[in-house]
């Protein structure tokens, strides 16, 4: 069975699914990051989700990072671009693409499919648009999957 772990900056929020094997990330320290419920990032949030592919609950059946971002839903709209992702020196095999939306002209919505040794990884980042944030925003996204390692239980 291969576990994975993964670097977080600094006073940074998280917490685990146990279940799925999920880690869900929170840049505001407090876990704070969505309003009442869940639903959309607070300002000045970003909002990450990195799942498992096995452990994902819609039974997809994801055999490479082009599969994850090219089934994600679309709700109406068109198929968001999608584009390779160059990541840091972590170790390993990797591969890393994102389908980028922005929805409602407010926020960004991306979904990234990573491959870290052969375990592939569903990645959800959610933040509000933001011109003077939005780069360094994926620049954090970008450093937290480049941290991503694969360990295999013996």
């Amino acid at each position: 069975m291969a576990t994975y772990s993964v670097s977080l900056p600094g006073n940074w929020w998280f917490h685990k699914n146990e279940s799925l094997d999920q880690i869900q990330i929170c840049s505001i320290g407090s876990g704070k990051c969505t309003g009442t419920g869940g639903g959309f990032p607070l300002a000045g949030a970003l909002f990450i989700t990195l799942t498992p592919v096995d452990n994902l609950p819609d039974h997809q059946q994801y055999t490479a990072v082009g599969d994850i971002v090219s089934t994600i839903p679309h709700a109406g709209m068109p198929a968001p671009a999608v584009s390779r992702v160059e990541l840091g020196s972590g170790g390993g095999s990797r591969e890393c693409q994102v389908a980028r939306s922005l929805l409602f002209d407010a926020l960004w919505d991306d979904v990234y499919g990573l491959s870290v040794n052969g375990r592939l990884f569903r990645v959800w980042a959610q933040y509000n648009r933001n011109p003077k944030m939005d780069a360094a925003n994926r620049i954090k996204v970008v450093g937290i999957l480049s941290s991503v390692s694969v360990h295999t239980e013996r």
